[in-house]
Formats: structure tokens, sequence, C-alpha cells
């Protein structure tokens, strides 16, 4: 009894989420680790700390809200019916083939998510830095649920302002130049 009820709750929260979002967590420390070995460690770390702590607070928010859907399951304390996702789909009346992606699409988040990352590494000297960025980040925005188009143009246009301003402008870091040359 208790097997299949810990089962039926395990199912109400992503694994491949908290996996991904470990694994990430892991190669940030890896790399904030790495830089602090390096000479002058204080200069490198002034962007990079910061950088990291949004990363592990990120990382702990998503792995906190995965155990909480998880609890709340165990308690039974959700039903399919509170799971915003379903009654976002349940709401929204879509064509078959719009639903076909869609349900891939929430079922293989992680992988289209690494996919998604390799398309960004292949365009980012075509295309350059601000364009792959946009791309890149309204792809992501939409993949993890982010459905109001205006929002996701505008925070992927701010972000990339925001980074292109801080690390070109500023910092004057050498930033992939692309067919537009910017």
């Amino acid at each position: 009894m208790k097997t299949n009820q810990f089962k039926k709750a395990a199912s109400y929260c992503n694994i491949g989420l908290i996996i991904f979002t470990l694994a990430l967590l892991g190669a940030a420390m890896a790399y904030f680790i790495e830089v602090s070995g390096l000479p002058q460690a204080e200069s490198n770390l002034l962007f990079i700390k910061p950088c990291y702590y949004v990363v592990m607070l990120c990382s702990i928010l998503i792995i906190a809200k995965e155990i909480r859907k998880f609890w709340a399951a165990l308690k039974n304390k959700t039903t399919k019916a509170d799971d915003p996702a379903e009654e976002i789909d349940d709401a929204v009346t879509v064509s078959k083939k719009t639903d076909t992606i869609k349900q891939f699409l929430d079922e293989h988040k992680e992988i289209v998510l690494i996919v998604f990352s390799f398309l960004y590494l292949g365009i980012l000297k075509t295309l350059g830095y601000v364009f792959s960025t946009f791309f890149f980040l309204s792809a992501v925005l939409y993949l993890i649920g982010a459905f109001n188009k205006k929002l996701v143009i505008i925070v992927s246009a701010l972000t990339v302002l925001i980074l292109y301003v801080a690390f070109g402008v500023c910092l004057r870091v050498s930033l992939p130049k692309g067919i537009l040359g910017f």
C-alpha cells in the first residue's frame, strides 16, 4: 500500500528536472572552484560570485518546489486537477498538431533544453550573440511554461540588453558578432 502511494506521489514531481538542476548546480560549483584557484581570484570572482549565488538560489527553489509537490501528493493534498499545467491544457483548446508538440515538450523538457543549448552554440557565430541569445532565451522561456508572448519577448530582450551592456560595453568582452555585425 505504501509503495503504491509513494510511486503515485513520485509521479507528481519531475525527477528529470531535479537531476538536471543538480547537474547544473554541480557544473556551476566546479566552475566557481576552478576560477577561485586562478591567479587574481578576487577580480575573477567579481562577476562569477553573484552569478553562482543566483544559480544556487534558483536550484534550491526548483528542488524545494518539486519536493513540496511530492510531499503534498504523498499526503493526498494534490489531485491532477490541482496541477496548473493540467488546468491550462483543459482551458485552452488547440489543434491536434499543437497538442502533440506541447505534449512532447512537456514530457521531454530536459532533452529539448539540451538540444536547444547545442543549437544555440551552433548558431552563435552565424547570428551573433544578440540574436542567438534572444532566440535561445525565448525558446527556453516558452519551454518552461511562459506562454505570454509579450512577456517572453520583453524578458528576453531586456536580458540580452543587460548582458550586452555589462559584458560588451562595460567589461569590453569580445562577444560573437553575427552577419549583422553585433
